[in-house]
């Protein structure tokens, strides 16, 4: 009677060292294909975050000058620029009013772009502006300088939500102005953002 004899063989050092090789390239292979995948992802809800982040920022500032009456002269330097509108005429006399005022102002350095109004008190005469007022350079200082003026921040600059750059170009037809072109970059924690926006002014009027 015959007898077969089946002899066990073990892996050699060798091949169990290639064998470890082996499965540690193809483990750091996938890892970095798990965290080229992750960071892609966060890239793309950053910049969708931020996108966000400046329609936002735009649709607030739209908001106000879209019903805008009249825009003052836009007075722009190297540290940013502020200009003056007549937003609205709440007591319906076709004459602009201290109370009826705005002024909007962005500041280059710490890129703050906030929208600035007076709150009277009920004992307080609402005094006349006047056209050559609103474009004059150095109103809109005088304006903010009030101690009845009220800040109401848009992006509030350094340490938070941005504004790093940005342009306005007022158009006008026949004296009036009829749209505001917005065009810069907002930033916060979530990334940097492009924006460009046309403001329609609804209610224009010559006075």
């Amino acid at each position: 009677m015959s007898r077969y004899s089946v002899t066990s063989r073990g892996f050699t050092l060798m091949e169990l060292m290639l064998g470890l090789a082996v499965s540690a390239m193809v483990a750091a292979a996938a890892g970095a294909m798990l965290i080229g995948s992750s960071n892609v992802f966060r890239a793309s809800d950053s910049s969708q975050s931020a996108e966000l982040l400046a329609e936002r920022l735009v649709a607030r500032l739209a908001g106000t000058l879209a019903a805008c009456r009249r825009v003052g002269a836009v007075n722009a330097d190297a540290s940013g620029f502020d200009f003056t509108v007549w937003c609205k005429d709440a007591n319906s006399d076709g004459v602009p009013q201290l109370s009826e005022m705005a002024v909007v102002r962005w500041i280059a350095a710490t890129g703050q772009l906030a929208i600035y109004q007076q709150e009277l008190p009920g004992s307080t005469i609402d005094s006349t502006v006047t056209a050559a007022q609103m474009d004059a350079a150095g109103y809109a200082a005088s304006f903010t300088a009030l101690s009845t003026c009220k800040t109401y921040p848009i992006a509030t600059g350094t340490g938070g939500v941005k504004v790093s750059s940005l342009s306005v170009t007022v158009r006008k037809t026949r004296g009036l102005a009829n749209t505001i072109s917005l065009v810069g970059t907002a930033q916060s924690g979530v990334g940097t953002a492009y924006f460009y926006q046309t403001v329609t002014l609804r209610g224009s009027v010559q006075y």
